[in-house]
Formats: C-alpha cells, structure tokens, sequence
C-alpha cells in the first residue's frame, strides 16, 4: 500500500501514543525505553549482574514478588533477551547459572542450560568446557545427582573427553588445559571411588596445594607487592576485593619488616587498620611490630582509634596496656588518665576474666604509685584461690615477685616462684607467701611454656 505524508504522520503518531500507553503500564520513560532497546550486549549484562547482585531496583513488572525473587527473575529475562540477540553468548548462560543457583537443588538445571546449547553447536570448545565443569561438579558433589545422569566415575570420565577436546581445538587456552588437568588428576586419585578422609593421594595433593598457596607471594618483592596492592585499591571496592586487600596490605608489611623498613610498615599497618577497623587480625599485627620496635607512640595512636570506634572492654584495657608501658618505658602521659580508662572498662566488665583483668592493673597502677599493693594482692588471690588456669595463677604470680623486688626482698621473689613450681617443704612466714601458697595448690602447667617462663623469671633473679 502506497503510503503518503498524511498517512505517514499519523501512523507515527498512533505509535507514540502506543509508546506512551506502555509507558503508563509498565511505569517507565518514553526514553528510559529507547534506552534499553539501544543496550549493547554487554550493557544487558552488566545490568543483569547489577540485578542479580542487588545493587538496583529491579523492573516494575515484577513489583508485586519479594525483592530477591524479583531481581533473579528480571536478570534471568535479560539473559534471556541476550541468548535471542547471540545464542553463543556464553556470559549470558554463565548469569543464567549464578540465577539457579540461587536456589536449592538446581544443579541438573544447570548442566541443562549448557548442554542444550552444545546439542545445537556440537563444536563449541567454550560450552564443552563448561559442560565437562558440570559433569566434574556432579562427579564430585553430590552423588544423589549424578547417579541420576550416571555413575560419578563415568561423569568424570566424560568431562575429561570434553575438556581435552576443548584444549585440541584450543591449544593456547591456559583455563582449557588446567581444567583438563584436573581431571586427570582427579581419575588419577580416584576421588569417586575413595572416601576423601581415606585417601592418601588427595590428602598429599591437598598439603602440598596448602604450602603453595601460603608461599604464592614469597617470590614478590616489597616494591612489587605495594604495586599489586595499589591496583586492588585502585579498584571498585567489594566483599571478596577487600578480602584480598588486606591479605596483600599484611604481606607488604610483613616484607617491610623483613627488609628493615620499620617506619614505613608501621605506617602501612595504620593505613591498613584505617581501611578495616574491624579486623583484629591487623590489631594484632600492629601490637606486635609495635612492641618489638618500640614504637609505642604509633601503637598509643592506634589503640585511641581503636577505643574511638569500639568503645569496649577490650580496647579500653588495650589503651591501658600501651599508656602504662609508655608511662613505664619513656616517662610520657599521667596516672589520672589511667585511672580514669581503667575505671571505664571496669564499668564494662561483665565476666570474672574480665574483673581479673580490671583488678591485675590496679595493682600495676598501685605499683607505679608506690603504693603497697600487698592488701590489693592478697583480695586478688582470695578472687582466683580455687582455680587451675596457670596462665592465670602465673600473673598473679609476676605481681606478687614484681612486689617483692620493689621491696628489695629478693629472697621472697625466688620463693614465690618454688612454690608456683612445687617446690615443698619451703618456709611461708610471711602473708602474701601463704596466699601464694593458697592459690598455686591447684595449679596445672598444661603446656610447657609455662614453667619455662617461670624458670627463666628465676635465673634473671639470681643474675
């Protein structure tokens, strides 16, 4: 049918009100859909991923589902509408994956997804391989699954057909040969056949992967580990990213120790508690480097963020420690604020563990103080008489030849230590000994450390 101006325009004009009317329904822009129509492949799946991740609000078509279910079903339509535009598209069956797997029970699903592709196009090494990965997932996972498709053994056996004729038909594909590999070694173990507790093959392979993957950045200097580590934090933060990050940011800094570097490392593990301050693996580390060095102002730094954020016991009684050692070691800070931090975490005590902490450094305050602190030590041993813990009983111990010394009483120092090692048949004159006495009776050294610390505490007494 010829068609002039007039008719030209008005079939135009029905088709704006169309769009318009669709717009209405679905409750989206004339130009939000013009957009979407112009997606390229990969804007559709970057939006799906989005979806899919729940990083936006998905379509209002499905706003009457819970939020979850709606997203997964609108990532799945796109996925959908990238396998119609490219059905070798492999990203879009890899989303359509993550989709299923949402869910319980849909691994045969997922090995349909990609065997339905490779019925089609028997040739694809990329969809082989993914298919071999399934049947290996199978083979390997749940035996109530596979036995449904067949035997596990012959599961493996066939993702290994695939993925070597995966890697023929792609030599230079490095993901195609190690897949391969690992099902030569996995046939090799016989994995399907052995229990895994019960076979020696895996658990050697195991061991070994282990040690690998502890020495994985050993080759690396600390310039080329700073490197690795700048590009990750150049990246889009998340979850897993982050993870990485402060493995890589404790390997840097543990490289700066090992090259001598202290002041630079100590400045990353500021930078590091910064980036994370939840992570107490990073506290440690910096309390440790810190003490070693004798950078007790950077820990003093880091501890008062750590009591800013947390507000708990822990990081109060943390800020004691590092405040009394430099009271203690460089003359710096004042006895009230000690007072005052103890007396908060006392506040925030809640177990006996807890109050024997608040109620050990009150002693070192009284110390410091030179305040006698025989009655505070005599209530403390009457709180833990009765207990076995010697980690415990030997810091009750240290304050009580800590004491002694400050009195220059060596002679009782000595003894307090014979009797914490069992040494009968000592003379307890004195009221503290008899205390000491009371609470060693039940004293059980678990680990050898703690009668060797004792031991050396007495050979630095008789020097």
């Amino acid at each position: 049918m010829k068609t002039n101006r007039r008719k030209f325009i008005g079939t135009s004009s029905m088709t704006l009100v169309g769009i318009a009317f669709t717009n209405t329904l679905l409750g989206q822009s004339v130009s939000s859909l013009i957009k979407i129509v112009e997606e390229t492949i990969p804007q559709k799946l970057k939006r799906a991923a989005d979806l899919r991740n729940n990083q936006v609000t998905s379509s209002p078509v499905f706003r009457n589902r819970s939020g979850s279910n709606r997203n997964m079903e609108a990532a799945l339509d796109i996925y959908n509408e990238v396998i119609v535009l490219d059905a070798k598209e492999v990203r879009a069956y890899d989303g359509i994956r993550k989709v299923l797997l949402q869910s319980k029970y849909k691994e045969l699903e997922v090995l349909q997804v990609f065997s339905n592709y490779l019925v089609v196009n028997t040739v694809s090494p990329i969809f082989k391989e993914r298919v071999a990965k399934e049947y290996m997932r199978l083979a390997l996972g749940n035996k109530k699954f596979a036995n449904q498709l067949n035997s596990p053994n012959d599961l493996l056996l066939a993702s290994n057909t695939l993925l070597n004729q995966a890697r023929i038909a792609e030599p230079d594909n490095e993901q195609f040969e190690a897949q391969y590999q690992k099902t030569v070694a996995k046939i090799t173990q016989q994995t399907v056949v052995l229990d895994a507790r019960d076979n020696p093959a895996l658990k050697a392979l195991k061991k070994i992967n282990r040690q690998n993957h502890k020495k994985r950045f050993d080759h690396l200097t600390a310039a080329e580990t700073k490197i690795l580590l700048d590009k990750l934090l150049a990246k889009k933060p998340n979850t897993d990213r982050n993870n990485h990050i402060r493995e890589i940011h404790k390997v840097y800094i543990n490289k700066l120790v090992k090259g001598g570097d202290i002041y630079n490392a100590v400045k990353e593990l500021e930078g590091l508690i910064k980036f994370d301050n939840s992570d107490v693996h990073a506290l440690k580390m910096a309390r440790k480097i810190c003490i070693q060095y004798y950078r007790y102002e950077n820990l003093e730094n880091i501890e008062r963020e750590n009591d800013k954020v947390k507000e708990s016991f822990w990081s109060k009684t943390a800020l004691f420690d590092i405040l009394l050692k430099r009271y203690q070691k460089e003359n710096t800070g004042s006895i009230s604020e000690l007072e005052d931090i103890l007396s908060n975490a006392a506040s925030k005590a809640k177990s006996f563990g807890q109050f024997f902490e608040v109620n050990t450094r009150k002693i070192k305050v009284s110390m410091i103080q030179k305040i006698d602190p025989e009655a505070e030590l005599g209530k403390l041993a009457d709180s833990i008489s009765g207990i076995k813990s010697a980690h415990a009983i030997d810091r009750f111990n240290v304050l009580c030849v800590k004491h002694y010394i400050e009195k220059n009483m060596r002679p009782q120092a000595v003894k307090v230590i014979n009797i914490a090692l069992r040494q009968n048949g000592l003379s307890l004159d004195d009221f503290l000994l008899q205390k000491v006495e009371e609470v060693n009776r039940h004293r059980i050294a678990e680990k050898p450390i703690h009668n060797e610390r004792l031991n050396y505490l007495r050979t630095q007494l008789f020097d």
